[in-house]
């Protein structure tokens, strides 16, 4: 985070229910959308750009489109399935990151949020399932070019 809001950028760490060091009840999955979404709303944020990685998109995902949510940073996200045939109609732009070497959802993440409009796709080579971890350089200068490119085009 530390090199995003170093280049300007406000940044928040989310500990999402049921993962990392939140305690307490688990969220269904029906209520993980509206948990983002109420984050966002109570840090009185108009609008933000994402970045999620594997099970971050069970409370993504259906947020796809949405007005808040001007880009999204995907790495390997869970739950893009969910998208049918009105996905084409999403016009969020999207960065699809995945390591060369995830055999867990970095593929089938790929192959479902590459047919979104706006989706652009990085694979990291020799990166795992956490490729950011990977080659962090290479992670964090497409997200920066990828919010600059969004953020000049949003002020058009």
């Amino acid at each position: 985070l530390k090199i995003f809001a170093a280049a300007g950028y406000r940044c928040f760490a989310i500990d999402l229910p049921g993962c990392g060091r939140t305690g307490g009840p688990a969220v269904s999955d029906c209520e993980k959308p509206e948990v983002l979404s109420l984050v966002i709303r109570r840090l009185d944020l108009e609008v933000v750009m994402v970045v999620g990685h594997s099970m971050a998109g069970q409370y993504i995902v259906p947020l796809l489109g949405t007005d808040r949510i001007i880009c999204v940073v995907a790495i390997a996200l869970s739950n893009t399935n969910m998208l049918d045939e009105s996905a084409s109609h999403i016009a969020t732009p999207v960065l699809v990151v995945w390591g060369e070497r995830d055999t867990s959802l970095g593929p089938s993440s790929a192959s479902n949020l590459k047919r979104l409009p706006n989706a652009r796709l990085l694979k990291i080579a020799s990166g795992s399932h956490a490729c950011y971890l990977s080659n962090p350089s290479v992670f964090q200068s497409a997200c920066l070019n990828f919010f600059d490119l969004v953020r000049h085009y949003s002020t058009l």
